[in-house]
């Protein structure tokens, strides 16, 4: 089943909160009562276009991956890689962003993970650059099924902490 950016975010309409207030909540608050208004921001933050405008112009590189393609990535993680367009990424093989020295680590977790078997969930890794220099991330994965195949999706920062995000260009669209 091929999977596309489109069929991901459309299915990230799934997450809408139908049972999530019920748990949540021990109670469905009412207009005017002040965890209304904070049962509604939680319902809202699951709309898949929000969820979306949050990943894309995040910080942190986000990419996510079905079949070792590169399904989505935000503009961070192309920024990080020194692209300059996430649609030079999208619909490539994962190798395109993994140092020749990790890529056969990597490769193993992504088909653990399709395996429904155990994978790290954080690590470092060597990412390749645009240019092919290597530069390195931290990884946090997650994985799950969306219409029959597996996604993984991967949130990246810079390996050397907080003050490295400090001296990257935010990346703003103002939406």
């Amino acid at each position: 089943l091929a999977l596309t950016s489109a069929t991901f975010w459309s299915a990230a309409a799934a997450l809408q909160p139908s049972q999530h207030d019920g748990v949540r909540c021990a109670f469905m608050p009412t207009p005017g009562h002040s965890l209304y208004a904070t049962a509604k921001l939680e319902r809202k933050v699951f709309e898949p276009h929000w969820l979306r405008e949050v990943v894309d112009d995040g910080d942190a590189g986000f990419l996510i991956e079905s079949g070792e393609r590169v399904l989505y990535v935000n503009r961070a993680y192309a920024f990080l890689l020194e692209y300059g367009s996430p649609d030079q990424l999208r619909g490539q093989h994962l190798s395109i962003v993994v140092a020749d020295e990790d890529s056969p680590r990597l490769l193993a977790y992504s088909r653990l993970r399709v395996r429904y078997e155990v994978a790290p969930r954080q690590y470092d890794f060597a990412a390749r650059h645009h240019d092919t220099s290597v530069v390195r991330l931290h990884a946090t994965v997650s994985a799950s099924k969306v219409e029959q195949a597996v996604v993984i999706a991967t949130m990246v920062l810079p390996c050397e902490g907080p003050e490295a995000l400090e001296a990257t260009p935010l990346i703003w669209s103002g939406g």
